[in-house]
């Protein structure tokens, strides 16, 4: 039997950290050997939201390619997989199809014997975790909507951009970084692309040199979006 472990993080700080990830693969690792499984695959999402389509994510789109009969996929919790009950569900229907099973090791329902306690503690679980995904959108609203209405600036400005008193203005240094990162683009090359490049070169992006695919995606819709 083959374990396919998937770990997921919704920061880019957590994915450069590892905060998150190595705890998870832990517990799944330790839980594929408690379940004898001879081989074990690894697949990860490093600073993707669990409201991310199952599409916009390279590790599961990649998992489910992987899935044969008979496999097992871990996750440490089930909002590992999503924190919207609706990608949890399909994802899952999504394995059972293959003729694979889903184990959470934190439980949640998917290994008990008993089919209705089972739906109702995965129910449970994915509708807490939307639940709360929704609570946190709703206090990081009110607390922008607060700032605004001081007329402070809300949290760190992007890339390419530093304060100046309240307002606003391009960061000369990091302005060399975004218009290389335009300029790679317009050149053909995608975000993985152009975040190797920039890992490779030792860039620095405030927090070290490394660069996710998903730091460059930010920069390049920012860039492209209409000015106000």
């Amino acid at each position: 039997m083959t374990a396919l472990i998937y770990l997921r993080v919704s920061t880019d700080e957590q994915a450069e950290s590892r905060l998150g990830l190595e705890a998870q693969e832990r517990a799944c690792r330790d839980k594929a050997q408690s379940l004898k499984c001879r081989n074990i695959l690894v697949f990860r999402d490093e600073g993707v939201s669990g409201a991310t389509p199952v599409d916009k994510r390279p590790g599961l789109t990649e998992l489910l390619r992987t899935i044969k009969k008979g496999d097992v996929i871990l996750v440490a919790r089930r909002d590992r997989i999503a924190r919207d009950s609706f990608i949890t569900m399909s994802v899952e229907r999504a394995v059972q199809n293959l003729k694979a099973r889903l184990v959470s090791v934190a439980g949640e329902g998917t290994e008990s014997t008993d089919m209705i306690e089972s739906v109702m503690l995965k129910g449970f679980a994915d509708t807490f975790a939307q639940v709360e995904r929704l609570m946190i959108q709703r206090r990081i609203r009110g607390a922008m909507q607060a700032k605004k209405d001081r007329g402070e600036h809300c949290g760190n400005p992007p890339f390419g951009y530093r304060k100046n008193g309240k307002m606003i203005e391009p960061h000369p240094d990091e302005q060399v970084t975004v218009q290389r990162i335009l300029t790679l683009h317009r050149e053909g090359k995608g975000p993985r692309k152009i975040a190797r490049l920039l890992t490779e070169s030792h860039t620095p992006n405030r927090r070290s040199t490394h660069w996710l695919h998903t730091q460059v995606l930010r920069i390049l819709n920012r860039e492209h979006a209409p000015r106000g």
